[in-house]
């Protein structure tokens, strides 16, 4: 997936992080809101390089207004 956050960039809960390129793809979404730490690559053990986005959690759990839309799910009601 293609990141579109970057070091220092704040986020909030659910908010789209990366979207794929190719064929076989998905959209990451923020766990939490909070700050992006860093952007670094990572082998898993199955040998795979793999970006990762790494988030320090602000504790607020802030949640992207955008969230049902990004996610094309129905509204929620909270």
């Amino acid at each position: 997936a293609k990141s579109l956050v970057k070091a220092g960039d704040k986020v909030l809960r659910n908010q789209l992080l990366a979207e794929g390129e190719g064929a076989v793809t998905s959209k990451v979404h923020s766990p939490v809101s909070g700050e992006v730490i860093e952007i670094k690559q990572m082998v898993f053990p199955n040998e795979a390089k793999v970006e990762v986005i790494v988030i320090k959690n602000d504790g607020k759990n802030e949640k992207a207004q955008s969230t049902e839309d990004e996610m094309n799910l129905p509204a929620s009601k909270d």
